[in-house]
């Protein structure tokens, strides 16, 4: 055992010294076992091997657990989104199959209780809508071949094989989109597209895509392919307002598309991928581009031959161009002509459809003809009679002197409810289906009459003015200085901005007089002090008139409304429609409640399921006692105002504005009785001055037809309702050149009473006494402020104004500017010219305005003055006013500046200067210009 010992079942040797022999010293007489040396080697490669498999074995398995847990997290993950946040609903496409047996009808509701919604649902039997009137549809198998094969070639060549997406292209577009390949090509396929089409869905987002792939594969398993074509070519743009392939093929070519020929069908299919630039109108040589590509395309495809091919490529193409009004008409032609308002209520309808159902609009006017509506409309069949039977007469309008007569428009609604009563959207008899409405449609700028809705009433709701607050009628400013010639300064506007209409400035003018009169220097001022961010958020938030707050035209500049001329003016960049001037304005008969003006409340579906109800509640504007406030200020326009020629304001209370816009292209008149709100324009379709026209025709059409709307009230022997102040109005006497309460002085103005009737809130009623007049020493025999030597035998007191705050750069015309007193400095000498107030020395060059008068009235006496006299003191006095001082009133008006008192004023008058006190105010408002003279409906 020592010298040797095999251990065989281990082939392992070991020798007497205990070393394996490959570790000992070879003997160079023994031979090497390369047998065994390879097979050790195999051995320990096939172990290495083997470690190297199975780590790879294991790093896969790994990344398939990692994969297959990834996947379902992503798998639940996408799975939650859809469930969230895709609708892959196709509600939108139940209604839209061509099935002319259906009718759709349209009623309207006959009230007993409008308010309250209490009445029943009258069919307008003429006024159905049937399935076969819809001109602009053509059925699958009216098509011509070539023009199905024009669309499946260039949109969509493996639309016949796939199931609603082509996965392949999908893939290339995919990639194409994070690689950017350069190649242009879209993976929609024609399903997808028409999804697009019809829902109005087009935005760029991962979202869309997806829901638009969902609907796809589900669309295909509802409706064939040939249906699938059909609502396609009849829904997609092809440019100049032409949807669908019927209304394109008259649009281009005068004819229907069943008549189309080769080259015009692949002129057609040309336009979808980018409608403009396409027009075979507006770019013919890009038509002709795209065109030649659809041809090719179609041969390659095997839908054409070469033969025609060759005939019709890079081959000019005959157009017979039908504008779009020709078009609609042509389109149209054969069915019967909807009235005025139901073309609104098939644009409302379509709107409403377009809301409820998320389609586009040709998708929705589908639906109305194809479903089977019933359509509930809210109109007044007696309302809208009359309103067409006076508007087809000729005879109810001025003849201009012009071949081309102006137009004009009329909407009736209720107060109460926002209930469109009655439509007309044009003069003379409707020819033409789906024409331009004037009530509806057009925008045209309001002018004046946007004052109430953007200046006035907000201001009186967030508290800066009253029905009495006074600001100063003058210019706001003179236009843009430059030095002249003659080294002396010149205004861009000499005469003053804003100027009125008519010309002229009044002076201390109240918020009543302001709006009665249009001023334009008071709406501005107190623009300004509202801010333009408020006034635009109540005309276009709160009145929903639909304004622009910024929008860039061409040459990169943009247009706004929001700022002065237009929210003060009603210079608007394009203008407010008839419709929603009329609702804006029903706001103040009702309570401060704007209703959204409707003519459809509800629709259902022919099983007579509700798929829209339009009846939503009003939104409050105003407090009930500033819309009550307001509805006073526009009864004083009605009574005394631009609208005094109104007559139905001696059967019914009435209240209103006019509007005339700066170059006189536009008449408005918009107002409201207890009974009905209505708003009237007049102009020329395109704007031309209606200076011709000496009174507002606005206001006649609106006066005559209302008249003969309230004669069924009349007649009815009920109680005439008129318009009730709200709880928490009072109303207060005041005087009319502060704003404030009347005193003593304010009676002793030379001009008469100026005490008129307030109407105000129980906080913002004026608790302060005038400090705008104040006692003045007159010389009544020779006309003029009493110096010391004037006798007091020819002397009195008088109430003047003490006006400090005008400013002007040179003398204008103010009417009560000989009506103000300045209190100067001792010893100062007066200026002696009988057209110049007596303190105009103190002005230092500037001036404070005269009045239209061949002696102003606050001259100093010039008879008895003497400037040598050592002692230049005048005896101008002014009366303490007795009424508890109070703070500042809060209403808003310019505070008049404070009276600088003489060093002992006689706290009354004396007993023998009379002050009258007349028992009742008088009407505040400016006299008439002259007898029978026009004075100007602004």
């Amino acid at each position: 055992m020592a010298d040797k010992l095999n251990r065989d079942s281990r082939n392992f040797r070991v020798t007497s010294t205990g070393i394996p022999p490959s570790q000992g010293r070879r003997n160079k007489n023994s031979g090497t076992d390369w047998g065994d040396e390879a097979a050790g080697a195999l051995k320990l490669a096939g172990r290495a091997v083997g470690k190297i498999f199975s780590y790879i074995i294991n790093i896969l398995l790994t990344l398939l657990l990692i994969g297959v847990m990834t996947g379902a997290v992503v798998g639940g993950a996408f799975a939650i989104y859809v469930k969230n946040y895709i609708n892959p609903d196709l509600e939108a496409f139940e209604y839209m199959a061509n099935d002319q047996s259906k009718t759709t009808r349209i009623y309207y509701m006959d009230y007993t209780d409008r308010t309250n919604r209490i009445g029943r649902a009258v069919e307008l039997e003429d006024e159905r809508i049937y399935g076969s009137e819809n001109r602009t549809w053509i059925s699958y198998k009216d098509m011509p071949k070539n023009l199905i094969n024009a669309f499946v070639s260039i949109e969509d060549h493996r639309f016949w094989d796939h199931h609603g997406v082509d996965w392949l292209r999908t893939i290339k577009a995919t990639f194409n989109y994070f690689f950017g390949s350069g190649h242009d090509f879209g993976a929609s396929t024609i399903t997808q597209q028409l999804i697009k089409n019809v829902t109005q869905e087009d935005e760029v987002t991962i979202q869309r895509k997806v829901t638009e792939i969902l609907r796809a594969l589900e669309l295909e398993k509802i409706k064939d392919k040939t249906e699938i074509l059909e609502l396609y070519l009849n829904t997609i743009y092809l440019s100049q307002h032409a949807y669908g392939v019927e209304a394109a093929a008259y649009t281009y070519f005068g004819k229907s598309a069943k008549d189309l020929t080769l080259i015009e069908c692949a002129a057609l299919a040309a336009i979808p991928k980018y409608p403009t630039k396409f027009d075979p109108v507006q770019n013919p040589e890009h038509n002709l581009d795209r065109r030649n590509t659809v041809l090719y395309c179609m041969e390659m495809y095997g839908c054409i031959t070469q033969a025609e091919l060759d005939a019709t490529y890079d081959k000019q193409l005959v157009l017979n161009f039908q504008n779009a009004t020709r078009a609609r008409t042509v389109t149209t032609s054969g069915t019967r002509i909807f009235s005025w308002y139901e073309e609104a209520v098939l644009s409302d309808t379509i709107a409403l459809l377009m809301k409820a159902r998320g389609v586009n609009a040709r998708s929705a006017s589908t639906m109305i003809y194809n479903a089977g509506l019933s359509i509930y409309t809210v109109m007044d069949p007696d309302v809208q009679n009359i309103l067409e039977k006076y508007y087809v007469n000729d005879d109810n309008f001025q003849k201009a002197a012009s071949v081309i007569q102006p137009q004009s428009s009329m909407v009736v609604i209720d107060p109460y409810t926002g209930d469109v009563l009655g439509i007309v959207g044009a003069r003379g008899v409707k020819k033409a289906n789906r024409i331009q409405s004037f009530a509806t449609d057009t925008k045209r700028p309001p002018g004046s009459s946007i004052k109430p809705l953007t200046v006035y009433s907000p201001a009186l709701e967030t508290g800066l003015i009253t029905y009495a607050s006074v600001f100063d009628d003058v210019p706001i400013n003179f236009g843009l200085e430059k030095m002249g010639a003659d080294g002396k300064i010149e205004y861009s506007r000499p005469d003053g901005w804003p100027s009125n209409y008519p010309a002229g400035y009044g002076g201390l003018t109240t918020v009543l007089n302001g709006i009665t009169f249009s001023q334009n220097t008071i709406s501005l001022q107190i623009l300004t002090r509202l801010g333009v961010e408020t006034a635009f958020d109540f005309g276009n938030n709160r009145y929903h008139l639909d304004l622009v707050e910024s929008k860039e035209i061409s040459g990169g500049r943009y247009v706004t409304d929001k700022d002065l001329a237009p929210l003060g003016l009603g210079q608007l960049s394009y203008g407010v429609t008839v419709k929603n001037m009329a609702a804006a304005f029903a706001t103040f008969a009702n309570g401060g409640i704007y209703n959204e003006p409707r003519t459809v409340i509800k629709i259902a579906d022919s099983e007579g399921n509700t798929i829209v109800d339009n009846d939503p509640a009003g939104t409050v504007v105003l407090s009930e006692q500033n819309a009550s406030i307001m509805t006073k200020l526009l009864q004083n326009v009605v009574e005394n105002g631009t609208a005094k020629r109104l007559t139905l304001k001696s059967s019914v209370n009435c209240a209103g504005k006019t509007g005339t816009t700066q170059e006189d292209n536009d008449r408005w008149f918009c107002g409201f009785t207890p009974y009905y709100a209505g708003s009237v324009w007049f102009g020329y379709e395109m704007p031309k001055s209606l200076n011709e026209y000496k009174t507002n025709p606005s206001l006649k059409i609106w006066d005559d037809i209302m008249t003969e709307l309230h004669q069924k009230v009349f007649n009815s022997g009920e109680h005439i309702k008129s318009f009730e102040l709200a709880d928490g109005v009072v109303a207060r006497t005041v005087c009319m050149d502060s704003g404030k309460l009347i005193t003593n002085t304010c009676y002793a103005d030379p001009r008469g009473n100026r005490a008129m009737i307030g109407y105000f809130t129980n906080a913002t009623a004026p608790t302060q006494s005038c400090t705008t007049h104040v006692m003045v020493r007159y010389d009544k025999v020779h006309g003029g402020i009493a110096c010391p030597d004037c006798p007091e035998s020819d002397c009195a007191y008088v109430g003047l104004l003490n006006v400090t705050s005008r400013d002007f750069p040179f003398q204008i015309t103010v009417r009560d500017a000989q009506y103000t007193w300045r209190e100067v400095p001792e010893g100062t000498r007066y200026s002696m010219s009988s057209q110049t107030p007596f303190y105009q020395t103190i002005l230092d060059g500037r001036y404070s305005g005269i009045s239209a008068a061949d002696a102003q009235y606050n001259r100093i006496c010039p008879a008895h003055y003497d400037p040598d006299r050592k002692e230049e003191t005048t005896e101008e006095v002014t009366e303490e006013v007795t009424e508890p001082p109070v703070e500042e009133d809060p209403g808003g008006e310019i505070p008049p500046e404070t009276v600088a008192m003489p060093e002992s004023p006689p706290e009354t008058p004396p007993p023998d200067v009379e002050v009258p006190r007349p028992e009742e105010p008088v009407d505040p408002t400016p006299a008439d210009p002259g007898d029978g003279a026009y004075w100007p409906e602004n």
